[in-house]
């Protein structure tokens, strides 16, 4: 067995031991050659996306990871109409008010927020195929994680690419990325952020505390998930129903 040969068994037996991956609903393509690897289909979760490229990761050492995974959406939409969406999400939060907003679909652009003072921070939203393409700059990793959530929480978003840059990099990662899932679960109208405890510790999101029942535990997990830079999450919360 060659070296090629080797990496795509190993990766393949990672993700096929993978209850979240499950390879046998949601197959997963594998390709090695010129020393990169490519996954490629469509899984069920962003948390199935996001273990498969790390399982990928971890395996394959020094090889470069061609991340095409794509979610399977919530609802099938046009580019346009997801494009209207984000963009609206995006126009409607306050974190974004000092920040000009551009969208685009297929080369033309189709909305536009000037800002009201002088700025660079601008956010430019891409949508082709139902993948959310983030660019621009913002002012911090709190700006990048929450319109990144704002976008995956669009029912046609099938991926998103967040590119944006920051004018302060994070100090403290840790700190940084368990405020910003603190607020991003305080957002979402399906969780009791309060009956949540939220902390985030090597790139892993950890949740404790009680809810009402498993449709909350789940919706909170999937946040953590969105979160840019969270590759795993553990999730100990208590269903009291």
């Amino acid at each position: 067995m060659d070296k090629t040969d080797k990496i795509l068994k190993e990766v393949r037996a990672a993700l096929e031991q993978d209850r979240k991956v499950d390879l046998h609903h949601n197959p997963i393509e594998l390709d090695l050659r010129d020393g990169t690897l490519v996954l490629a289909g469509e899984v069920a979760s962003v948390a199935a996306k996001k273990l498969a490229l790390e399982y990928a990761a971890a395996l394959a050492g020094d090889i470069v990871i061609d991340d095409r995974l794509v979610v399977k959406p919530g609802e099938v939409m046009e580019d346009e109409d997801l494009c209207e969406l984000v963009f609206e999400a995006l126009d409607g939060e306050s974190a974004f008010n000092d920040m000009a907003l551009r969208a685009w679909v297929g080369g033309t652009e189709k909305a536009f927020r000037k800002t009201p003072r002088e700025t660079s921070d601008i956010i430019e939203l891409e949508v082709e195929n139902g993948v959310v393409t983030l660019s621009g700059r913002v002012e911090s990793y709190a700006h990048k994680a929450l319109a990144g959530v704002l976008a995956w929480w669009r029912r046609g978003t099938r991926n998103v690419v967040n590119s944006l840059a920051v004018d302060h990099p994070m100090e403290d990662p840790d700190g940084e990325m368990t405020d910003a899932l603190r607020m991003v679960l305080e957002k979402d109208r399906f969780v009791n952020e309060a009956q949540v405890r939220a902390v985030c510790r090597d790139f892993t999101a950890i949740l404790e505390g009680a809810v009402k029942n498993e449709t909350e535990k789940d919706v909170a997990e999937t946040d953590a998930w969105y979160l840019f830079g969270v590759i795993d999450v553990d999730n100990r919360l208590v269903v009291l129903e």
